[in-house]
């Protein structure tokens, strides 16, 4: 018989380079935004522990200038500039030693991370299609990221909590986000209230201990900054703190939440506040339905002349002091579309 002919070496780098190519540009969009092409029907096959090397192929791929492997083609890498989207870029973060803390805490991840991963797969995972469908978010959901102690990462040891980097909180976003993404969209809201009544100076402080055990829970209302014109939420000052007025657009887990942090616009400053989760004779809510994680439970929040005390204020700043901070704080967006394309 005739030997057989070996493999085209040509088509070997052809099929790898296809390959890395669909993982790019998938972690790319990753980047810029969460992807909106998750739907109901999406395919859930194996389970998070067998595909962390997917992920991980990912992040260098997109995240590193140097070629993967000897057989990917370097014109075919997109560097850090390309892949993230330039109108956030901030010229002050050394996005070189980010990358390398996150590649550092992919290696070595901490035990929160473990316990998310295991959580992602036990507990929403199994209901993950059910869950966005049926309009309303478990109870269990949450009780088992409060029990885990995960409320408390995005919070400072001074008030009870972890204290993580930011590398290992995108990882632990990642791994909730692979079990249920709706679940995990409504959880990640916590982060801003969190964070800025444990940073904050003045009464407003006193929240902080409860929202780092999870015993409070809290949602954001921000988004609005970012549109054009003029301000959508308006904040004046008065005798006893600010006057709100306006429309926050998006308010996710509305009846989940305690306590919602808002941000309202006072001449070229931010108004951060604390307000109650719930409708009142000068706060109102309207529900959205959405195409897809409906079960967010996404508000619209009309506010009529709505005070905010002083003693709940975490800060006021200027927009483009805030502008800078949101810039350094979008990776974590991108870990929710990680989660999901690597349990597809």
């Amino acid at each position: 018989p005739l030997p057989q002919r070996p493999p085209c070496r040509s088509s070997l780098m052809l099929a790898c380079t296809w390959a890395r190519g669909r993982y790019v540009r998938a972690t790319k969009r990753a980047l810029i935004g969460l992807s909106s092409e998750w739907q109901n029907g999406f395919p859930l096959p194996q389970t998070l522990p067998g595909r962390l090397h997917v992920q991980d192929y990912c992040r260098h791929s997109c995240l590193h200038t140097r070629p993967a492997t000897t057989l990917s083609i370097r014109s075919r890498c997109f560097s850090l500039r390309q892949v993230m989207n330039s109108r956030f870029r901030s010229p002050n973060v050394n996005y070189s030693e980010t990358m390398s803390t996150q590649s550092l805490s992919t290696t070595h991840p901490c035990p929160q991370v473990k316990t998310a991963r295991r959580l992602a797969d036990e507990v929403p995972f199994p209901t993950a299609v059910a869950t966005d469908r049926g309009g309303v978010i478990p109870t269990a959901h949450l009780q088992a990221l409060q029990d885990a102690g995960l409320y408390g990462i995005f919070s400072t040891e001074s008030v009870g909590g972890s204290n993580l980097s930011n590398a290992d909180r995108d990882l632990i976003i990642e791994a909730l986000a692979g079990g249920c993404l709706t679940t995990t969209f409504i959880w990640q809201q916590h982060a801003g209230p969190a964070t800025a009544t444990a940073l904050c100076d003045g009464k407003a402080h006193r929240y902080a201990a409860g929202l780092a055990k999870g015993e409070t829970r809290g949602g954001v209302a921000f988004a609005h900054l970012l549109r054009q014109g003029a301000p959508v939420l308006r904040a004046e000052p008065c005798s006893d703190g600010w006057l709100v007025s306006g429309t926050a657009p998006y308010i996710t887990g509305w009846g989940d939440v305690d306590v919602v942090l808002i941000a309202a616009r006072w001449q070229d400053s931010v108004v951060w506040g604390i307000v109650p989760g719930i409708e009142s004779e000068t706060m109102s809510a309207s529900m959205l339905e959405l195409a897809a994680v409906n079960s967010s439970s996404t508000a619209v929040i009309t506010f009529d002349q709505h005070l905010v005390t002083t003693d709940d204020v975490t800060s006021v700043v200027s927009f483009e002091s805030w502008l800078e901070s949101y810039r350094m704080g979008l990776r974590a967006n991108g870990s929710l579309a990680l989660g999901v394309t690597g349990r597809c």
